[in-house]
């Protein structure tokens, strides 16, 4: 079965592009309320839920385009020293540390 959906038209359209402006300025941080209030004095007319969902919607877009990329850490040779411990061996009753420290 083929689907021919299209986004419907909501009455939100006419400002997103300022939310999306806002959710750039806060780092992706603004909440869906604080929007909501600015909208409704630039003469906003949908509910809060219809806010939320395109704040929701376009706050994904941002994080998916500013996700942070892991890079490994590698070690410039003889600059950090690594190191490792652990239990020892038990000396008679008293129990011991293993300790290991190497440069890389």
């Amino acid at each position: 079965m083929i689907s021919n959906k299209r986004p419907r038209e909501t009455s939100a359209d006419p400002y997103v592009a300022k939310i999306t402006e806002w959710v750039e300025r806060s780092s992706g941080k603004v909440r869906a309320d604080v929007c909501h209030r600015k909208l409704l004095e630039m003469g906003y007319t949908a509910s809060e839920r219809t806010t939320r969902r395109v704040v929701v919607h376009i706050k994904a877009t941002y994080h998916h385009q500013h996700h942070r990329i892991y890079k490994p850490w590698i070690a410039e040779p003889g600059m950090w020293i690594q190191y490792d411990f652990g239990d020892g061996p038990k000396i008679g009753d008293d129990a011991t540390t293993l300790f290991c420290a190497w440069l890389p």
